[in-house]
């Protein structure tokens, strides 16, 4: 009797056992996710936009985001051309 009742008990409330515990390591989980984006979003705010600011300037004035493809190509070309050489382009 008490065998049979614990088969029916493990029936019944198994599968919501097993949702439960994936719940809960799903809420561990998100809960460690929580606390490095809480961190980061700390450091974040914590920065000085005017210095952000100067160093995205200096960046751009080193690496430019708009490229000159179109005089670099020509200059590329006229070298070629003054040292006997071909040059085709990029592909």
């Amino acid at each position: 009797m008490g065998l049979g009742v614990i088969v029916i008990f493990i029936i019944i409330f198994g599968p919501t056992l097993n949702l439960l515990r994936s719940r809960l390591a799903t809420q561990r989980t998100l809960k460690r996710q929580l606390a490095v984006l809480d961190e980061k979003k700390t450091i974040l705010n914590g920065i000085d936009t005017q210095q952000i600011d100067e160093r995205v300037k200096k960046m751009e004035a080193v690496f430019p985001s708009k490229k000159p493809v179109v005089e670099l190509m020509s200059s590329l070309s006229k070298l070629a051309n003054l040292y006997g050489l071909s040059f085709g382009g990029f592909l």
